[in-house]
């Protein structure tokens, strides 16, 4: 389980891996998710989830999300070394990176100052005096900090009232952010917020089968970071697939089998059948 969760850069390189894949002309962003066969209902979900949102790549500025796919692993993984990730891709026919970069400055810097915590632990803070304002979402008992930065970016904070991660994570969010707005009657001169230094990894092993073509994601890794002090905060993620050809496997039946002849319409199979060793003879001709 991970405490952070960074769709856009699996996005990207799901996208990537269709437009390797097909070695199509026309731009990635002319495929769409639906291209992939899913194996799983973990994965159908996620694929017809986000597919209508693929215009929102558009979104992204220059630079803020960008997209590698090779045959050469090991250049790949000088990608993610230069670019200050950790993990790794093993040796596979081809592979894809993502990475998504974004970094903000408050509108108004604040203050270094710590925080002791219910436990009574000191820890690194910053405090705001200016550039936020503060929302109460009718459906959520804690009040909401919206922080405004040099950039039309918003970053958004308030209590956890649970421990949530993964997927349940970002539908937690987007429960608290499109509930409707209450207005937040208390005066609130100043916000004290933690420092967050934030560096994890993950196997997402959910992708892991997908298909794309006669390739499926043999490797999915993600490795998330998040930043946050008194001058603005940086999310960082990179996405890393490793793909295989599909292995093709030939059902063969070799031991006693049933057989049914069905009629669209008919209550009752026109024909059924247990068939064993003793009937596995060639016809010649099923007509005679």
């Amino acid at each position: 389980m991970i405490s952070s969760m960074a769709i856009w850069p699996i996005i990207a390189a799901l996208m990537g891996a269709i437009g390797c894949v097909h070695q199509d002309v026309q731009p990635i962003r002319a495929w769409d998710l639906i291209t992939a066969q899913p194996v799983t209902q973990v994965q159908k979900d996620f694929l017809y989830r986000y597919n209508p949102m693929l215009g929102d790549l558009e979104l992204f500025k220059p630079g803020e999300l960008r997209t590698w796919a090779s045959a050469n692993i090991e250049w790949l993984n000088r990608i993610l070394e230069q670019e200050g990730f950790s993990i790794r891709l093993n040796p596979c026919p081809f592979g894809v990176v993502a990475i998504m970069d974004i970094a903000v400055q408050w509108e108004k810097a604040g203050s270094v100052t710590s925080l002791v915590d219910v436990n009574d632990v000191e820890y690194a803070a910053f405090a705001l005096d200016k550039g936020f304002s503060i929302h109460q979402p009718s459906g959520y008992a804690h009040p909401v900090i919206c922080i405004n930065t040099q950039t039309e970016d918003t970053v958004w904070i308030t209590v956890a009232d649970e421990p949530v991660t993964d997927m349940a994570l970002l539908d937690k969010i987007n429960q608290i952010r499109t509930s409707p707005v209450l207005e937040y009657a208390r005066k609130c001169d100043k916000v004290i917020i933690p420092m967050i230094n934030y560096d994890e990894t993950a196997e997402l092993d959910w992708l892991r089968g997908l298909a794309i073509g006669k390739y499926h994601i043999d490797q999915a890794k993600q490795q998330t970071k998040f930043k946050m002090n008194e001058s603005g905060a940086r999310a960082q993620s990179a996405a890393a697939f490793g793909m295989r050809c599909c292995i093709t496997h030939d059902v063969t039946i070799d031991t006693p089998f049933f057989v049914w002849i069905e009629r669209p319409g008919m209550h009752e199979p026109l024909f059924v059948g247990y068939m064993d060793q003793q009937y596995w003879k060639n016809p010649s001709d099923i007509n005679a």
